[in-house]
């Protein structure tokens, strides 16, 4: 019997199956996700991370940057300061004396004992004191002169005064306005002003 000859192939055979092929597609498609999932929450973090040092770094920083640039702006340079020590040292001369002032020196203008009676309040005091004045030192030889020719009379005056003060004026204890009127009539006699002050010493006002 003669051998049967090899079947042939068909032309149109079906191609091989694409079905080995969508599993490694799925298994790549995943581990492109998960790999971007990973990137995307790394930068999150780098993100947070960075914000957090920011605000520790600016939290420490004792002043602010607009506090410290203005604090920087109030210091003065070296020239500023030097204008500003010049500035102030003329502002010092201007309000100093041109001269110094003039020294001054007591005189004694002698001891008193006056007796007021106020008919008013039926009330007699009797008042000792002490009266020394003020003058300037280089005008001390010219009151002393004036002084002894005008003596007894400033001793009236100054006597005439507190005799008629009134009970308020001697209780006071500046005794302002006797002083101010001794002052002004012992300068009158004086014909020159060169008492600048009355001192009252060892006042004593005693109700008899």
């Amino acid at each position: 019997m003669p051998a049967s000859a090899p079947a042939k192939a068909p032309d149109n055979a079906a191609p091989p199956s694409r079905g080995g092929l969508l599993p490694k597609i799925i298994v790549l498609g995943f581990i492109a996700a998960v790999i971007g999932a990973e990137c995307l929450f790394a930068c999150m973090y780098l993100s947070l991370a960075s914000a957090k040092a920011e605000a520790a770094a600016q939290a420490a920083s004792p002043l602010p940057a607009d506090a410290a640039s203005a604090g920087g702006s109030l210091l003065a340079q070296p020239g500023e300061a030097a204008s500003a020590g010049q500035e102030t040292g003329s502002i010092q001369d201007a309000k100093s004396p041109q001269h110094p002032p003039a020294l001054e020196k007591e005189v004694d203008l002698g001891e008193f004992s006056v007796t007021v009676l106020h008919t008013a309040s039926n009330t007699t005091l009797l008042v000792d004191f002490h009266l020394f004045g003020t003058v300037r030192v280089e005008d001390e030889a010219d009151f002393s002169q004036r002084y002894e020719r005008s003596k007894q009379r400033i001793r009236e005056q100054i006597l005439m005064t507190v005799r008629g003060a009134e009970l308020v004026d001697l209780a006071d204890p500046g005794l302002g306005l006797i002083r101010r009127q001794i002052l002004e009539k012992s300068n009158r006699l004086l014909g020159k002003p060169l008492l600048l002050g009355v001192i009252f010493s060892d006042f004593v006002l005693v109700e008899q």
